[in-house]
C-alpha cells in the first residue's frame, strides 16, 4: 500500500505481507516415466529353405518373453496366403530383442506384429537392424534404445527431410524429443501422426500433458488447453483431467475446469495421499475461482482427513481471501476489506498477525465513521499473535496517541520503528518515525 493519511494528518504507510502464501501445486506428474514404452525388435532376420510363392507381405504374431525367448503365435494378416509358411519360418529362426518398460528400459514380455515382405529378390523386413531396415529407420530406432536420443532426433529430422510423410519415424521422432525432455516439440511430432500406436499412447499423453503445462505456464491458453484435450483423448485419468482443468481455469472457463478437477478428484480414490491431496488443493482453488464457495467445504474436509497436517488448504483459504480483501481495498469498501482480512487470519493463524493489522488500517483509514476501539482490537488480535508486528504496533501507537496516552503510545511505535527496520521497509519506518516525530511535539 501507498502512503496515506489518517484523520487527514498522519501519514503511515502499509508493510507488505510478511510471507506470500503460495497457490497449491498446479500439475501433477503423470505416472513419471514408468509408462515409456519400447515395442519388441528383431535382432536378426531368420533364413529360410521354405519356398516363398511370389511377391506380398505377412504379418506373423511373435510372444517374446524378457529374456529375449519367444514363441511363434501364427499369422495375423498377410496379402499373399502362399508366403504364409515362409514367413512363419523366417519368424521362428529369427531372433529379438524383448520390450523395455520406462527410462532403464526395463525388460518385459511383450507381443510383436513381425512383417515380412517378399520381392523378385528375397525376403525383407522394415525392422531388420542387422539389415538396417528398408526403411532406414532401424539405426535410429537403436539409437533410442541406447540412450542416444540426441542423436535419434538429429537422425531422424534429417531422414524425415526426405521421408516427410513416413509415420513410424515421425513416431520414432517424438518418442526421442520425450526422453530429451523436450515435450512442446514431442507433442507437435505426435500431430503429425494420423494414428498413434497403441503401445506409445502414454507417452503421447504425456507429451500432450508437459506440453500443456509449458504452454500454461507461458499464458498460452488455448495451447494448454488443446494439449491437454488431446492427453485426455489418449489416457483419460485422473492426472490428466488434472492438467485439463488448470488449463481450461487459465482460459477463464472455470465451470469447465472445475467439472474436469471433480472427474480427477473422483479418479484418484486408489491414489497415494499427496496426489490425492494436490488434487483436491486444486479442486478447492477452482471451486473459489467459479464462485462456488459452499462447494469447497466437503473438498476441505476431505483434505483434513486425508493429512490432518497439510497447510495447503490454509493457504488456498487465505489466499481466496486475500483476493477479495484486495479487491474490496481498490473499490473503497473497508467494511468489507476487513471482514476479508478477519476471515484470512481464521485460515492462516501462522499470519494472523499481518491480515489483522490490514484489517486494523483499513478501519482507521476510512474516510468517515472510524472507530478507534475497533481499530484496536484488530490491533491487539494481531499482536497476540505476533508481538513484534510492524503494523499491529503503529496501529495500536496511533490509536494511544489519539486517546492522549504520549507515553503509552511511543512504547508501540517504537516497537513499530523497530520491527520496520528489521523488515528492511523503508517507506514504512519513515511513516512510523513521522507519527513518532508528531506524537513527541516535535
Amino acid at each position: 500500500m501507498k502512503g496515506k493519511t489518517v484523520d487527514g494528518r498522519i501519514p503511515y504507510g502499509a508493510a507488505a505481507l510478511c510471507a506470500t502464501l503460495v497457490a497449491p501445486l498446479a500439475a501433477l506428474a503423470q505416472n513419471g516415466t514408468e509408462n515409456y514404452f519400447f515395442p519388441p525388435k528383431i535382432a536378426t532376420f531368420g533364413k529360410t529353405t521354405v519356398p516363398a510363392n511370389g511377391a506380398g507381405k505377412v504379418v506373423v504374431k511373435v510372444f517374446v518373453k524378457a529374456d529375449g525367448s519367444f514363441t511363434v503365435s501364427g499369422v495375423l494378416r498377410t496379402s499373399n496366403a502362399g508366403d504364409n509358411a515362409a514367413a512363419l519360418d523366417i519368424a521362428k529362426h529369427s531372433t529379438y530383442h524383448p520390450a523395455g518398460r520406462g527410462v532403464k528400459k526395463t525388460p518385459v514380455a511383450a507381443y510383436y506384429d513381425f512383417t515380412v515382405k517378399f520381392t523378385g529378390t528375397g525376403a525383407t523386413s522394415d525392422d531388420d537392424e542387422s539389415a538396417g531396415g528398408s526403411s532406414g529407420l532401424g539405426a535410429y530406432e537403436a539409437q533410442i534404445r541406447a540412450g542416444k536420443y540426441a542423436d535419434a532426433q538429429t537422425g531422424l529430422n534429417a531422414y524425415l527431410q526426405a521421408h516427410p510423410n513416413d509415420q513410424k519415424a515421425t513416431v520414432d521422432l517424438a518418442l526421442a524429443q520425450s526422453f530429451l525432455g523436450d515435450y512442446t516439440s514431442a507433442a507437435a511430432s505426435f500431430d503429425k501422426v494420423t494414428t498413434i500406436p497403441d503401445d506409445q499412447k502414454q507417452t503421447a499423453a504425456r507429451a500432450y500433458s508437459e506440453a500443456s503445462r509449458t504452454a500454461l505456464k507461458a499464458k498460452s491458453y488455448d495451447a494448454a488447453v488443446a494439449d491437454a484435450k488431446k492427453a485426455v483423448a489418449l489416457s483419460p485419468g485422473a492426472y490428466t483431467h488434472n492438467d485439463l482443468g488448470m488449463a481450461e481455469d487459465g482460459a477463464g472457463d472455470h465451470d469447465a475446469a472445475v467439472a474436469d478437477l471433480e472427474k480427477a478428484r473422483d479418479e484418484s480414490k486408489t491414489f497415494k495421499t499427496s496426489d490425492r491431496v494436490a488434487i483436491d488443493l486444486n479442486l478447492v482453488a477452482l471451486l473459489y475461482s467459479a464462485g462456488k464457495d459452499d462447494q469447497t467445504k466437503p473438498v476441505l474436509a476431505e483434505i483434513t482427513s486425508l493429512d490432518p497436517t497439510n497447510v495447503g488448504a490454509q493457504n488456498v483459504v487465505a489466499n481466496h481471501y486475500i483476493r477479495l480483501a484486495t479487491a474490496a481495498d481498490a473499490a473503497n469498501k473497508p467494511d468489507d476489506a476487513e471482514n476479508y482480512w478477519s476471515q484470512a487470519a481464521t485460515a492462516v493463524p501462522h499470519q494472523a498477525a499481518d491480515f489483522y493489522g490490514h484489517a486494523a488500517l483499513d478501519e482507521v483509514g476510512k474516510k468517515s465513521g472510524s472507530q478507534l476501539d475497533k481499530a484496536n482490537s484488530y490491533a491487539k488480535m494481531g499482536l497476540a499473535a505476533d508481538p513484534n508486528n510492524a503494523i499491529c504496533n503503529y496501529v495500536a501507537g496511533f490509536v494511544l496517541a489519539k486517546q492522549g496516552k504520549k507515553s503509552d503510545a511511543l512504547t508501540y511505535l517504537n516497537k513499530a520503528d523497530a520491527s520496520a527496520k528489521a523488515g528492511n521497509d523503508t517507506a514504512f519506518t519513515t511513516a512510523v518515525e513521522a507519527l513518532i516525530k508528531q506524537v513527541n511535539g516535535s
